[in-house]
């Protein structure tokens, strides 16, 4: 499964979304005061549906 982490700004935070092809798979909002922590947040994430699927996941860049 490839993954991309988008990074936006809303109500005032940082947000990430994981998105796979067309589909945003999972969203964390208005948690984050900094880009790096919303994309810490997005690869706990991606660690948890590692766990759960054993799936490989490749982060797009």
């Amino acid at each position: 499964m490839k993954i991309k982490i988008e990074k936006t700004f809303y109500g005032g935070r940082y947000m990430w979304r994981l998105i796979s092809g067309d589909k945003i798979e999972c969203e964390g909002y208005c948690a984050y005061k900094t880009f790096e922590e919303a994309e810490t947040g997005a690869r706990e994430m991606i660690n948890r549906i590692v766990e759960a699927t054993k799936e490989e996941i490749e982060v797009e860049k």
